[in-house]
């Protein structure tokens, strides 16, 4: 589920320091460090020249974001606070507004701490200011910091911020404004996270009314909101109701012309999902191609997304039953993992586990267990320094069983169960359902 407040700021594209402003003696190249000697003399009639010098690197910032160049950006971003530290007060609302862009910027760099070291910054300094929580500059640093803490996983702290931050909004703006709408956004995304479906699906439900009424018809945050309830009617198995609400989004896109765009390659790989859980193999199948191909072309082919959907994909034709088809899909997906993540990764050890069950359908024995235990082999070496390799491990062991059990070769698949019950008790207690299900298997 997406966050729909976090507004991009203007954004000036192709501003290149000239050989001008190389002889201003306020433009840096942003690798320096700016000089506390020089912002010192921004006093008086000089006010002007420091903000001039700050909307510059501002605007080189926002160039680099633009090119999605977020380390260049937090630099620049930073000589200007610096320069503004030096020559102002500490309740300053431009210094304010400077933290809030840093920590959006750190935000989407998923630099979670340092956004919500900025942001925090952002809130004391407003409401120092304005001496008052009710106003809608402090509602948005409320919201601002929400968002870090959720995906922080500080997921009660995150709903207390939004929370707050819809009270003064709905305060300050009344109920029918687009910042109250996705103040309820993400409050249903919290919601979901936490289980609270029939809370997400009220949160969710005011949101896409109120953009409705605000916004124009076409206005691509309807198509979102559209996309989350769909999601929690999906979740509550509500698969006829959850589709129509994928498809509306999807028809809203596509009178856009953003047919590729990944929220529209989610979009997609959603639709699929409910039609693959409905059993409707070769529906889902369409959308999850539609989606892989959407995302090639805007990720590139060996992007990590491409790999995960290309698991989907092969599981779906391995479901449907057509091994061979699923076996080159595989492939390509162990080489993205590979590329990514390593030889030795829990990554590629799936792709291993997926291709020995590509095999075990074909009948293919030797080299179904070839790849069985060529997973199980990375991770025997994970698994001795994390819960998640071992996890992974006892799938693989349990699938390697079966393979040799299916060829009555029933002591090695009795020795197989014995150390993945071995292996069990290490992470799981006696009565996990794991634990369980290897013991009836014995």
């Amino acid at each position: 589920m997406l966050p729909l407040d976090q507004p991009k700021d203007a954004i000036i594209l192709d501003k290149i320091p000239s050989e001008k402003d190389s002889e201003n003696p306020f433009f840096e190249n942003p690798s320096l460090e700016v000089s506390k000697e020089k912002t010192k003399q921004f006093e008086g009639d000089e006010a002007r020249s420091l903000r001039t010098y700050c909307a510059g690197l501002e605007e080189q910032a926002d160039e680099a974001i633009a090119r999605n160049r977020l380390e260049e950006a937090i630099i620049y971003l930073n000589k200007a606070r610096l320069a503004i530290e030096d020559a102002c007060p500490s309740d300053n609302l431009t210094l304010a507004k400077l933290y809030e862009k840093l920590g959006r910027v750190n935000y989407e760099s998923e630099k979670y701490d340092e956004a919500f070291s900025h942001h925090s910054k952002s809130y004391e300094i407003r409401l120092k200011r304005f001496q008052d929580e009710h106003n809608e500059p402090v509602s948005d640093s409320l919201n601002e910091l929400g968002l870090v803490m959720h995906l922080q996983g500080r997921i009660d702290e995150a709903l207390q911020n939004f929370q707050k931050s819809l009270d003064i909004r709905q305060l300050v703006a009344g109920e029918f404004s687009i910042k109250v709408a996705d103040s309820y956004n993400n409050l249903g995304n919290v919601h979901f996270d936490q289980g609270e479906l029939e809370k997400a699906y009220e949160s969710h439900n005011k949101c896409y009314n109120i953009y409705l009424k605000c916004l124009a018809p076409n206005d691509l945050r309807i198509a979102l909101s559209l996309n989350n309830i769909g999601r929690v009617l999906e979740e509550q198995e509500k698969y006829e109701v959850s589709a129509t609400y994928y498809l509306k989004s999807l028809q809203l896109y596509a009178t856009q012309g953003q047919e590729e765009d990944l929220d529209v390659a989610d979009c997609h790989e959603n639709v699929g999902r409910v039609f693959q859980k409905q059993g409707n193999l070769a529906e889902a199948y369409e959308s999850y191609k539609k989606s892989l191909g959407i995302k090639k072309k805007v990720c590139g082919a060996t992007d990590v997304r491409v790999g995960l959907w290309l698991n989907s994909i092969g599981g779906i034709l391995l479901e449907d039953g057509a091994p061979e088809e699923a076996l080159g899909v595989f492939e390509e997906s162990l080489e993205i993992a590979k590329i990514n993540y390593g030889e030795e990764s829990v990554q590629s050890a799936a792709c291993y586990g997926c291709l020995g069950d590509v095999f075990s359908e074909l009948e293919d024995y030797e080299v179904a267990e070839e790849n069985y235990l060529e997973g199980i082999k990375i991770l025997t070496v994970i698994g001795s320094k994390n819960a998640e390799g071992k996890e992974n491990l006892i799938e693989l062991m349990m699938q390697l069983a079966r393979l040799l059990q299916k060829q009555g070769k029933n002591l090695r698949a009795s020795l197989m169960l014995q150390d993945a019950l071995r292996i069990g008790k290490e992470i799981y207690d006696e009565e996990h359902p794991r634990i369980l299900g290897i013991i009836e298997r014995l």
